[in-house]
């Protein structure tokens, strides 16, 4: 959806990224929260500097859960290259985290004080920057997976360091927003009345499959959006035999228009219905 907007959209598998091998995914361990941001800013430069494609002067980070967590790290560690941090759900404080899942990256916090020291964004809020704007938070208040007081935390410490923030809380949200009003709002401010675009569509359905399947694979998701569109394609000309590809278009477009209105439609109904 950004880059349909004109904007440059990186995303990088830094050091520590799954699907390519046990050596690559062991450099975060015992250090969560530092090589995969270094790789993250090398690419970048290497990308203004190289290829010329990125403006290094208006760069934002954004990501959720884990990605949310990097990006505070790197509005923290590098706000000379990050100018604006979108943190989705955060983990700030790793000792706050599921143990299955930190444990096996970091080890027991008695073995390893000074990984989940250094791994803790709350240890670096005096480095955050002090213009304003520049810091998003957003969280589900009934998070089940990053629960809420891992944003409190970052909260409470940012104000007794004086340090400017915006807060996106949504009260009947869990770990993925999940319902289209909050979508909506997360995608384009809650003043806007805007069609969503087919990325956001995309969106709607990566949360209805997850929402139904916590361990639905990209596989899964890819394949539900195909299906997905492949209905719409067949609805539209079972009702129209000499529909154009822009006849296609437009009724994906004026169901979204529809699905946008739906202030008490959430993901998984809405694809449900649009399929029947």
């Amino acid at each position: 959806m950004l880059a349909a907007r004109g904007y440059c959209v990186v995303a990088i598998d830094s050091r520590g990224s799954q699907h390519r091998g046990l050596n690559w995914e062991s450099h975060l361990k015992g250090r969560m929260g530092t090589v995969e941001l270094q790789d993250q800013v090398e690419v970048l430069r290497w990308l203004a500097n190289s290829l010329k494609c990125i403006d290094l002067t208006r760069v934002a980070i954004h990501g959720w859960s884990y990605g949310g967590y990097l990006s505070l790290m790197g509005l923290a560690h590098h706000p000379d290259v990050f100018k604006i941090a979108i943190a989705g759900a955060p983990v700030t404080n790793w000792s706050l985290y599921d143990t299955g899942y930190t444990e096996r990256y970091m080890g027991l916090p008695e073995n390893n004080p000074q990984g989940y020291q250094e791994g803790s964004v709350l240890n670096y809020v005096n480095k955050f920057p002090e213009e304003e704007n520049r810091l998003l938070i957003i969280h589900g208040l009934i998070d089940e997976n990053v629960h809420f007081y891992h944003s409190s935390q970052m909260i409470s410490a940012l104000v007794k360091a004086g340090k400017p923030y915006h807060l996106q809380v949504y009260p009947n949200e869990r770990h993925s927003l999940r319902h289209l009003d909050a979508i909506k709002t997360l995608f384009h401010g809650a003043k806007q009345k805007r069609i969503f675009s087919h990325l956001a569509l995309a969106e709607i359905i990566l949360y209805s499959v997850r929402a139904n399947n916590k361990n639905a694979t990209d596989k899964d998701i890819t394949d539900s959006i195909k299906n997905w569109l492949r209905h719409a394609a067949t609805s539209v000309r079972a009702n129209n035999k000499n529909a154009t590809d822009k006849d296609i278009t437009d009724s994906i477009k004026n169901w979204l228009r529809h699905a946008a209105t739906r202030q008490d439609a959430n993901a998984g109904d809405a694809v449900h219905n649009i399929n029947k």
